[in-house]
Order: structure tokens, then C-alpha cells, then sequence
């Protein structure tokens, strides 16, 4: 398939395994460049390793300002086309189970995070008048 997305610049999170591995694998074989973003240094320079020339890492937990700050400082001055905003979800557990720092907890994990780097990104798209932003979500959420 023809992306013409040759050398465009995306943001992939949770890229070393699952569905971020899997978008990640998909861009680089268009030929695009990406941040690759996973808390596993060794397997984001296995990626890097694949693809050197493509592909830049940023190894952290991204729920942690400090890790959005690193991504933010890659990116720099460049233009990104586009960002997979993609983590693993909480715990499975019914409502009932719950208690109310599980709340607290999953809304720095699930959510806070990702108003943080959005926040953080958008100025970039906005500049250049373009960028897309996708959130995918474990089904654990539910």
C-alpha cells in the first residue's frame, strides 16, 4: 500500500509491542519516520536496529511528564504529521471491587497522561497546520 507518508514524522507510544508494534512496523515499511516510545530500552533499539535510519527512541513511561518532556525534545522544531496515543489499560475489575484511589490511580493512568501530551503536541499540528492524533484504549477501561 502507497501512504505517501515517505519521511513523515509520527509519534508512536507503546510501540514494542501489541498494537504499537504493530503501527509502528506499518509506518516503517511506508517508509515513515517515527518516535518510538515503550519503557523496554532493549526492544525499542531491536526497532531501532531494523530500521536506523527511521526510527528515533524515547525509552520511559509515558504516563511521566518527564518522558512527554524527552518526546517533546526529539520532536524539536520538526513537523509531525501524526501521533498513536497508546498504553496499557488498569486492572480488570468490576465496579464493586474497586476502591477510590483505583479511581485516582487510573485517572493519572489512563487519562492525565494523554491531556498532557496532547496538550503538548497540538501547538506542533497547529503551527503547521496539520496532524492527526489517535487514542486507543485497552478494553479494560470498559
Amino acid at each position: 500500500m502507497e501512504l505517501e507518508i515517505k519521511n513523515h514524522l509520527f509519534l508512536v507510544c507503546g510501540a514494542t509491542s501489541g498494537f504499537g508494534n504493530a503501527v509502528a512496523e506499518a509506518l516503517l515499511k511506508e517508509g515513515a519516520r517515527i518516535i518510538a516510545v515503550a519503557r523496554t530500552e532493549e526492544k525499542l533499539q531491536a526497532l531501532q536496529q531494523l530500521y536506523p535510519y527511521q526510527t528515533e527512541i524515547v525509552t520511559g513511561d509515558v504516563t511521566q511528564s518527564s518522558t512527554i518532556a524527552g518526546i517533546m525534545n526529539i520532536v524539536g522544531n520538526r513537523r509531525i504529521e501524526g501521533a498513536l496515543i497508546n498504553a496499557g489499560g488498569p486492572p480488570s475489575l468490576a465496579a464493586l471491587e474497586t476502591s477510590l484511589k483505583d479511581w485516582d490511580d487510573a485517572y493519572t493512568n489512563v487519562l492525565r497522561w494523554k491531556i498532557e501530551l496532547t496538550k503538548a503536541l497540538l501547538p506542533k499540528m497547529m503551527e503547521h497546520h496539520y496532524g492527526r492524533i489517535v487514542f486507543i484504549e485497552s478494553a479494560s477501561v470498559k
